[in-house]
């Protein structure tokens, strides 16, 4: 019997990470103001998105969170929580059979050079 390399789900979960990770630092270390690098919108997040990622609506964000109809929203601050550009979208997950997973990534305004991803496995049901 042949055995084939697949990805396990750990090495696609770190694809995905590295992924967010790059759209959600690129246009923040060069400055800590994301409004001074790049618009809160879906171009300009596709523009530094990494191939096999889109940027548009979901249809499972946490109803909690305010809608994006197309895939980037400036959140004005609220309370003790400063504004911040919601982003979200698709990443091909596998690309031999276009299985894709959903994210959503606040990018804050001003950037305090930290970067934390969580994640579920996909048991979570809702993004965020």
């Amino acid at each position: 019997m042949a055995h084939t390399t697949r990805p396990s789900l750990v090495a696609r979960t770190l694809s995905l990470a590295a992924a967010l990770g790059v759209l959600a630092c690129h246009s923040l270390t060069a400055t800590p103001s994301l409004a001074a690098t790049l618009p809160c919108t879906a171009a300009a997040a596709q523009a530094v998105a990494q191939p096999g990622m889109t940027i548009g609506p979901i249809n499972d964000l946490n109803p909690a969170l305010p809608a994006v109809p197309t895939g980037a929203l400036l959140v004005p601050a609220a309370d003790s929580t400063p504004s911040y550009c919601l982003v979200t979208g698709s990443v091909i997950t596998n690309p031999n059979t276009g299985k894709t997973a959903n994210f959503g990534v606040a990018l804050p305004l001003t950037w305090n050079n930290k970067f934390l991803f969580s994640g579920c496995g996909g048991y979570c049901g809702v993004v965020f």
